[in-house]
């Protein structure tokens, strides 16, 4: 598989305050992509970038080659799909009603719903655990449950490269990692996936490679087990932690 996304020294700021520059990476077809650090890095800056919503103010993001930002929105809805954080939505929408609107991007105006359309959106919230919410209101449903229906929203548009911004934060631990093996599944099949992750123990044991950023630089980009070391958790989060092939990442302290 080929390269699909490359981010070329990237660069924005917010006024005068500069939030991180000479940001370069690639992702692959079928890559998990975690991004890291901490509070104010300027990780959700960056998934603003690569989604095409945010210009950056040096650099570029090229998605199959082509500036990403030149590509219009609509053609960017067939094959880029997006969670961001907290994402809100008041309107009563059934849960069914909410994911086929992941169609919409395929779907020429006015085009009716038929049952290859309905079969495909029946099949996304079965792989989500989402159907037996189909009914209900979206405005009527817990948290956890609300993210599962926006990923597969975001599974319903087919695309070739989702981007996830702390998207499973309200998830229990089994739901969470039960989303993961999924979305990994996918990445067998070519999906790419770059998400967000505050959970560092979960970003060690799924995913193919880490991005890290720390002091308004990318300071690490590699496999799980290149990464993750005691000193790297010292520098860039403040704490102490150990991996074990057993038991994966654990932290255990502040320093």
């Amino acid at each position: 598989m080929g390269e699909l996304l490359r981010a070329e020294e990237l660069a924005f700021s917010y006024r005068e305050q500069p939030v991180f520059s000479e940001v370069s990476f690639s992702a692959d077809e079928g890559e998990y992509i975690s991004i890291i650090g901490e509070n104010g890095s300027g990780k959700s800056t960056l998934m603003q970038l690569l989604n095409g919503y945010a210009k950056p103010q040096a650099g570029k993001v090229l998605y199959q080659g082509e500036d990403l930002i030149k590509i219009p929105a609509s053609q960017r809805a067939k094959s880029i799909a997006a969670i961001g954080q907290n994402t809100v939505m008041n309107f009563p929408f059934t849960c069914f009603e909410l994911v086929m609107l992941g169609m919409y991007p395929h779907r020429a105006r006015f085009e009716r719903t038929d049952e290859k359309s309905l079969s495909h959106i029946r099949a996304v919230m079965g792989e989500t655990d989402t159907l037996s919410l189909a009914d209900k209101q979206i405005t009527q449903i817990s948290g956890g449950e609300y993210q599962r229906v926006l990923l597969a929203r975001a599974l319903a548009q087919r695309p070739r490269l989702l981007l996830l911004d702390e998207a499973m934060s309200d998830l229990d631990v089994y739901a969470k990692i039960k989303m993961i093996k999924l979305l990994r599944k996918l990445t067998r099949e070519g999906l790419t996936v770059i998400a967000v992750n505050h959970d560092l123990s979960v970003a060690y044991s799924f995913s193919d490679r880490i991005l890290a950023l720390h002091g308004g630089r990318l300071v690490a980009n590699g496999s799980p087990y290149d990464v993750f070391t005691g000193e790297f958790l010292k520098t860039v989060f403040g704490v102490k932690g150990e991996i074990t092939p057993q038991n994966g990442l654990c932290i255990y302290d502040t320093i």
